[in-house]
């Protein structure tokens, strides 16, 4: 049994050492046939000098794609930073485009807009909406047009500051005599919401200034806002 365990070993080195010499002839003479033919070729063409020779160029695979695909498409990577607002509330955001595809951060404040009264009967507050939110949209212009424009829609956490009845009272004036003044506490809920935006904007190098349209899908939510802004980034 020992004898045949050892014969075994003996025959599995013997087998490695064949396979390793095997390839080591492999890489060493097969470079060294393929200079050989050259060189041959070499003398064969010095003594034929006196026939026309044709070069042929090789054919690869690249050189069989058409054109605008030989080359690899360069990836267009932008960055902009935007700060905005209208009367009824402030805007910003963070843009990177990658080429026609758009990823932005925004945050939005937002609060209907209502006209002054005088009356003494007072009304209730309009909610106030604070969101942020994630969104991946797509541009529709030129990635280096001075004319910009964007259409976006993500998902955002809107935290919604809200108004409740706290005090009615009846209050007499020397002015308009008797009326009903109603005092209001505010609270604060949260509600998930579902935005969808558009921008335009006319850019230069590294500035810009536009129009941001939102709405939101979120009934709960704000219905449409719009914002004017002011970017600044670097347009490659």
């Amino acid at each position: 049994m020992l004898l045949t365990n050892n014969r075994w070993k003996i025959e599995k080195t013997r087998r490695a050492i064949t396979a390793v010499a095997l390839f080591s002839c492999l890489f060493v003479f097969v470079p060294n046939m393929a200079f050989g033919q050259d060189s041959l070729q070499t003398v064969g063409t010095v003594r034929d000098s006196t026939i026309p020779s044709i070069n042929v160029a090789p054919v690869t695979g690249r050189s069989l794609l058409p054109p605008e695909k030989a080359k690899p498409r360069e990836i267009n990577v932008n960055i902009w930073g935007t700060a905005g607002g209208s009367l009824t509330g402030r805007f910003g955001e963070i843009n990177v485009a990658v080429n026609k595809n758009l990823f932005s951060v925004h945050y939005l404040e937002y609060e209907k807009w209502r006209d002054f009264s005088f009356d003494y009967t007072y009304e209730k507050p309009e909610p106030v909406y604070k969101e942020s939110g994630l969104f991946y949209g797509r541009i529709l212009t030129n990635n280096k047009s001075i004319l910009y424009c964007s259409v976006s829609t993500g998902i955002s956490r809107i935290v919604v500051k809200d108004w409740e009845v706290a005090l009615v009272e009846q209050r007499d004036s020397w002015l308009s005599g008797s009326y009903t003044y109603i005092e209001y506490s505010d609270y604060e809920h949260t509600i998930i919401g579902l935005p969808v935006k558009c921008k335009i904007m006319l850019r230069a190098r590294s500035v810009g200034i536009g129009l941001d349209l939102m709405a939101n899908i979120n009934p709960n939510a704000y219905s449409t806002a719009a914002a004017l802004h002011l970017s600044f980034g670097k347009l490659k």
